[in-house]
């Protein structure tokens, strides 16, 4: 992970040590304690503001000045560069070098902090605008971001700004890879359990910019637990509760739940899983998928949501129903089937909907006769699909890409697990300022100086010189 150099650390810390030493307490609002930390909260930040740019401008001059820079790098001259932070807009003026070997030009400043070329927001920006979009719409997200910088610089402040667009909101997100955000939290401790309960369900979402006005892409979704809790009178709260959406097909979904349970579960000592579902054909599959040790025991449930619903599509007259559910639960197949065949025969105009909810009790007979197993909990997968989902996709028909509906899905996955999506984004953001830290632009070889070089034979001086050419600044 990339972290600040020391030297770069103390400059700033003398920075905010002068600035605040200075600070002045006489323009604050004393009138009221509401208005006083409004406006106690303006002149820290307007503090912070002046005491960064001082900061940026001494770390810039520091390296221009030095003999290093010197040798390898011809001055340009300085340009202007502004950026939103949290704390406002920062301007500040940086040198630009060109390289006397190559002849490619930098920005030392824009390198030593990591920032990004042509970008206005800084990363804690982008950081809570896509922590934004795990729960609002774009123009939504923007609104709200801009309105948390509001609070931090004054509204007067914020209105000299550009307010930040819908677009803004789909470019930040457009450039981010939320699938670098779905690697293993090493230091969590492995979860033991006996049974691990899976529900799935999914949800089609139409798409944008489709020719077919028809045309759906399916989320699917799953819910891992362990067991349930009672927390209130009827009310219950799943143990270890953990969700993955996916837009795959069901066997890749099923490697991606298994890399999963292997990074969080200890399944050395899980002996059952559990599926529920609605009977879907790719979630019976993952009877088969999800089998991870030859004497695994898995058994697939279907929920009573939808046991119920097909019994309600056959027939509104509650006698009958109950009658149904009776034969359901005493295991009566065939009387089940006669009774159906009576009501189609009473029922001519509604024969083909009775026939295709027979079909469906009959083809999950031996998974609804399952739900009387005193290990099964019950499924709550249709309120997570409402709320994580539906809540969210199906609200703005035909608003998002594939593209997009993949890394929204993902937000929302982790939005729905309680994980700090803004402390996740910053981590990676570390992470792949580290990797560009590596390839900094000043350990850069050349050898357009050193004939030699350039010559092809390899020799022990060609090794030397070579070797010569990667000593580290």
């Amino acid at each position: 992970m990339y972290i600040l150099p020391q030297t770069y650390i103390d400059v700033i810390k003398n920075s905010l040590k002068s600035v605040f030493s200075t600070m002045s307490l006489d323009h604050l609002n004393f009138s009221t304690l509401p208005k006083l930390f409004l406006s106690l909260n303006e002149t820290v930040s307007k503090s912070i503001h002046r005491a960064m740019e001082t900061a940026f401008a001494s770390i810039d001059q520091s390296y221009h000045e030095s003999d290093l820079r010197k040798q390898r790098f011809e001055s340009k001259g300085k340009r202007t560069r502004r950026i939103l932070t949290i704390f406002g807009e920062l301007t500040f003026e940086r040198y630009y070098y060109v390289s006397y070997a190559t002849g490619k030009g930098f920005y030392f400043l824009d390198h030593a902090l990591s920032l990004a070329s042509y970008d206005y927001y800084d990363p804690c920006i982008k950081a809570m605008v896509l922590s934004k979009c795990a729960d609002h719409p774009y123009a939504m997200s923007a609104k709200l971001v801009m309105e948390q910088i509001g609070y931090q610089i004054g509204q007067d402040n914020l209105e000299a700004l550009s307010s930040m667009t819908r677009q803004t909101v789909y470019n930040i997100l457009k450039r981010f890879d939320t699938q670098a955000l779905l690697s293993p939290i090493s230091d969590a401790p492995l979860i033991p359990s006996k049974t691990i309960y899976l529900q799935f369900d999914e949800k089609f979402v139409p798409l944008q910019d489709q020719s077919d006005s028809k045309s759906k892409q399916m989320v699917k979704l799953a819910v891992v637990y362990t067991s349930k809790q009672l927390t209130h009178k009827n009310r219950f709260a799943l143990e270890n509760r953990f969700v993955l959406t996916s837009l795959k097909s069901s066997h890749a979904f099923a490697e991606d739940i298994l890399t999963f349970l292997e990074e969080r579960f200890d399944l050395n000592v899980v002996e059952n899983l559990v599926i529920t579902g609605d009977g879907a054909l790719w979630i019976k599959q993952m009877n088969h998928d999800l089998r991870f040790r030859k004497n695994l025991c898995i058994t697939v449930v279907l929920d009573r949501f939808h046991t119920q619903q097909a019994i309600n599509h056959m027939t509104t007259i509650d006698s009958i129903k109950r009658a149904l559910r009776r034969l359901i639960q005493r295991r009566k197949k065939k009387r089940f089937q006669e009774v159906v065949e009576l009501l189609m025969a009473d029922n001519p105009d509604r024969k083909q909907t009775i026939q295709e909810k027979l079909d469906y009790i009959l083809s999950n007979w031996h998974n609804i006769q399952n739900q009387a197993l005193p290990f099964f909990l019950g499924c709550s997968v249709e309120g997570h699909v409402s709320h994580i989902l539906a809540a969210l996709f199906t609200a703005r028909p035909k608003a998002y890409s594939v593209r997009h509906l993949e890394k929204l899905s993902i937000l929302r996955s982790f939005k729905a697990n309680k994980q700090d999506i803004q402390t996740m984004i910053l981590n990676h953001h570390a992470s792949v300022c580290h990797s560009r830290f590596v390839r900094s632009p000043f350990k850069e070889e050349s050898t357009a100086n050193v004939p030699y070089l350039s010559n092809g034979k390899k020799s022990f001086i060609y090794s030397a010189l070579k070797n010569l050419a990667h000593v580290p600044l």
